[in-house]
Parts: structure tokens; C-alpha cells; sequence
């Protein structure tokens, strides 16, 4: 797991994502859960069966796929041609 679980501070935006892909956890396991990555895993081996490491692959999958797009933001000058001028 990756050290940093960045689910846990916006567990309430993830929570229907991963119950919407994992129907059999329930709304006690999604608050057990609380947006920690190895939690999840050790639910997700509990409900469904797998391997800590089938498991471990599963979240990581879904982190990868939910992660929201990077934008980069410039600064107006950027926009203008004149190189900020």
C-alpha cells in the first residue's frame, strides 16, 4: 500500500465510487473503512475472498482509475502573447 491514503480526506466523494464497485460491502464496513487503503483491502479480502494481494492490486486499480485530473494552471500572462507584458 502506498503510504499515504488519499481517500481518507475526501472519504465522503470516494465512499458511493467504492460501494457502487464493491456491492457486497456494507454501510458498516464503508464506515470501518474511513478512506484507509489497507482497510479497504482487508474488507475487500473479508467480503469477497481474495488474497491480501488480490486485494492490495483491487484498491490500487481503483485509486488509479478514480484519481481525479491534474490541470495545470497558468498565469494570465501565459495567455497573452506577450509573454506577460
Amino acid at each position: 500500500m502506498a503510504p499515504l491514503d488519499p481517500m481518507q480526506g475526501r472519504w465522503m466523494q470516494y465512499r458511493d465510487s467504492v460501494q457502487r464497485r464493491w456491492t457486497m460491502l456494507t454501510a458498516a464496513d464503508l464506515d470501518d473503512i474511513a478512506g484507509l487503503n489497507d482497510r479497504l483491502a482487508y474488507k475487500l479480502q473479508e467480503r469477497y475472498g481474495y488474497s491480501f494481494e488480490e486485494a492490495v492490486r483491487q484498491v490500487l486499480d481503483f485509486l488509479s482509475a478514480a484519481r481525479p485530473e491534474r490541470r495545470r494552471f497558468r498565469y494570465a500572462g501565459e495567455y497573452s502573447g506577450r509573454n506577460g507584458q
